[in-house]
């Protein structure tokens, strides 16, 4: 008879010391992008920026928090105040009603969940890596993330320009 292993890892023990490999160094640089955009300390690191401009950046991130959710609730409330809207208009309310507090319930989820996504991410690159190292497979994943994170974020790029390009364009000859 052949036994079965399970392995099964204890995550919420507390996270010691590692040693650094090329997957960590990379998560903490996308540490430091996902920090500037608003999204503080997934990874088990800090990031490398004064504690002043930390505590200044935290400030603002909470302002910027609460105006999020204030002009979601203004872009709500406008289905019951602004009836007689142009289409191409009711159209682009239609689409950033549905649009912004998705993003937002996905943001808010990240931060509820910031421990846990914390702790599956040590034990994706440090515990799982102890056990099953592969320089190859290290390099793919981490040009495969990189390939995708440049490929959406210059998609929403592109598309949030555009998109503020033909408002603007619309600005200026319609009035």
């Amino acid at each position: 008879m052949q036994k079965k292993y399970k392995t099964k890892f204890n995550m919420n023990r507390p996270i010691p010391i590692f040693k650094e490999n090329a997957m960590t160094k990379f998560l903490e640089q996308l540490n430091t992008i996902f920090f500037l955009v608003g999204l503080t300390d997934l990874w088990i690191s800090e990031v490398k920026f004064s504690k002043r401009f930390i505590e200044i950046y935290k400030k603002i991130n909470y302002v910027m928090d609460v105006l999020s959710i204030f002009f979601i609730i203004s872009l709500l409330g406008s289905y019951f105040t602004q009836k007689d809207l142009k289409q191409s208009l009711a159209n682009d309310r239609l689409m950033f009603s549905v649009m912004l507090p998705g993003n937002l319930l996905i943001y808010y989820i990240s931060v509820y969940y910031k421990d846990e996504i914390r702790n599956l991410l040590y034990h994706l690159t440090v515990v799982l890596k102890e056990q099953h190292n592969d320089k190859r497979l290290e390099r793919e994943m981490i040009r495969k993330i990189t390939v995708f994170s440049i490929a959406l974020n210059g998609t929403a790029l592109f598309v949030d320009t555009s998109y503020g390009f033909r408002a603007l364009y619309d600005v200026v000859t319609k009035g």
